[in-house]
């Protein structure tokens, strides 16, 4: 990894560490496991005991395969970085349709779902088919299917 990269990703990590105050474990909950105290923003000075028992007091003096040492100590604390914004929000899209889709085929059935779903994308949203939607038109089907879902509840409970 890029040395610029991993003391940025270091100090990100470090900005939401926490620490507990019974066994100064350093972890990223707001109460500890082990203890069950709550725990407090790791300050300053245990940041650089820290870096100090992997041999300096800043990363900017780190041998770069300590660099790597420190960010795989925060890692196994628990710390989980950020990913790619491109990939998340292809990973959120994935998602959404799943939820869409499932929605649909338990409200519709096995066979009118597709039908069903895609009349309501022509008509209401104007793209072609499901794949073509953003997120926010996502949403727009599943508030549909919900809102669908429940008037069939309501006319079921108005007919007995």
């Amino acid at each position: 990894m890029e040395r610029d990269r991993l003391i940025a990703l270091i100090h990100i990590a470090k900005s939401s560490a926490r620490v507990c105050p019974g066994c100064s474990k350093v972890i990223y909950r707001k109460e500890c496991p082990d203890c069950g105290i709550p725990t407090q923003k790791m300050d300053n000075q245990r940041y650089r005991k820290v870096l100090e028992s992997f041999g300096a007091s800043s990363c900017r003096f780190m041998e770069d395969q300590d660099l790597e040492k420190v960010y795989r100590f925060f890692i196994q604390a628990g710390f989980v970085p950020r990913t790619d914004p491109g990939k998340a929000y292809a990973y959120g899209l994935g998602r959404s349709r799943a939820v869409v889709i499932s929605e649909a085929r338990k409200l519709f059935g096995d066979e009118m779902w597709e039908k069903r779903l895609t009349g309501f994308i022509r008509k209401t949203i104007g793209k072609q088919n499901l794949w073509e939607c953003d997120d926010k038109e996502l949403r727009k089907a599943i508030g549909w299917i919900r809102r669908y879902r429940k008037y069939l509840r309501k006319r079921e409970g108005e007919r007995q």
